[in-house]
């Protein structure tokens, strides 16, 4: 789904967490919200996927579809059980190093996101990538106070991370081998009696529906979603299979992502 969407649901999801005046719910309004239970998919894609970042539905039916673990872009037909490959892995034409996200053009004209070269990767509406661009190509340079900055978040427990390549005994001939330390785990002083209503996996469907995630007990598989208007009035609330999760939407449809013992997803579709 666009980004511009996401990012303002989840704009949507801070002010309504901070701020419960903002939004109604069934309990502040008095009104009764309808629960509908999603149990069938309409289609699910025989073949998993290891790591779904985005999908984009085309005029079409088919979706394409990103895996950032497998670092492939798929064009989907859920009517037919088919797929065919866009692109390829690397860094020249048509190529991508990690297709992180999509964004919807006109046309079915689609825009991947790809972080390792730093750069946009147009794919076309028969699912053949074309041209790619970067916005600032002006890179930023590397200094005494960068390093000092990178010291201090680690000094800190911050968020940057350095990988590391090494060469480890046993490797073939011209491989290496990546490794990251992870951070150590610290026990809170105090942990909180509630946990937080809502979950941060926040969608907004083509109609404007906010879909909002909301958190469950500990081995609590069955994914509750909170639905509001542009408006922030509670219309709905929707409960979907166990081990699944919403993943985007299309023209009255929703497709989720359902994760098997082994951690494989599997892509279906709903209709809404």
């Amino acid at each position: 789904m666009p980004r511009t969407r996401r990012s303002r649901a989840y704009a949507f999801a801070a002010i309504a967490w901070s701020a419960g005046s903002v939004f109604s719910t069934p309990s502040q309004a008095g009104a009764q919200i309808s629960t509908r239970t999603l149990s069938r998919p309409e289609a699910e894609f025989r073949e998993p996927f290891s790591q779904v970042s985005a999908v984009r539905e085309l005029r079409n039916g088919r979706v394409l579809v990103t895996d950032v673990r497998d670092k492939i872009v798929q064009l989907v037909d859920l009517r037919t059980g088919s797929a065919v490959k866009v692109g390829r892995e690397g860094a020249g034409p048509g190529e991508y190093g990690l297709p992180m996200r999509l964004f919807a053009l006109p046309n079915d004209t689609t825009l991947i996101f790809d972080p390792i070269n730093g750069r946009y990767l147009y794919v076309g509406p028969d699912g053949k990538p074309g041209a790619t661009f970067r916005i600032g190509d002006d890179a930023v340079p590397s200094g005494a106070a960068e390093e000092e900055e990178y010291r201090e978040s680690s000094r800190t427990g911050g968020g940057i991370a350095i990988t590391r390549t090494t060469d480890q005994r046993g490797n073939e001939p011209g491989r290496n081998q990546q490794s990251a330390g992870a951070l150590p785990f610290e026990e809170p002083s105090e942990w909180p009696a509630v946990k937080p209503a809502f979950g941060t996996d926040v969608f907004v469907s083509p109609t404007g529906e906010i879909w909002v995630p909301r958190n469950r007990k500990a081995g609590d598989e069955t994914p509750v979603y909170d639905v509001f208007s542009l408006a922030g009035r509670q219309t709905a609330r929707v409960v979907l299979p166990r081990k699944t999760r919403v993943i985007g939407f299309g023209a009255g449809t929703v497709y989720t992502l359902r994760s098997d013992d082994d951690d494989l997803q599997y892509l279906q579709r709903f209709r809404v």
